[in-house]
């Protein structure tokens, strides 16, 4: 939400919303219903060198730069790291109309 208005979960919480749509955080006031299933995706140089893997492991970014998506999905990033134990060396990217 933008221009100080109040988060989408806090809108929820207080009744001021029915629902919301939102990957699935750590909140027990409400019910989490998944819609679909969805990968998140490391996006890679042409030439990274995955010799021949189908997969990124996560522990790969330890120690390389990261660019943070804006928007909260740092949350989504932020807990897949913590699950394998990686520290990012983040940088918050921003597009929007103005920067296309």
């Amino acid at each position: 939400m933008v221009d100080n208005a109040l988060e989408p979960y806090e809108l929820l919480e207080s009744g001021q919303t029915d629902v919301i749509f939102a990957s699935r955080q750590n909140y027990s006031f409400c019910d989490w219903t998944p819609l679909y299933n969805e990968k998140m995706y490391a996006i890679l140089p042409k030439d990274y060198p995955l010799n021949g893997r189908t997969t990124f492991p996560l522990e790969e970014f330890s120690g390389q730069d990261f660019l943070m998506p804006y928007g909260r999905f740092d949350i989504d990033v932020n807990a897949a790291m913590a699950s394998v134990g990686v520290k990012l060396n983040a940088s918050v990217s921003r597009v929007d109309d103005e920067t296309v």
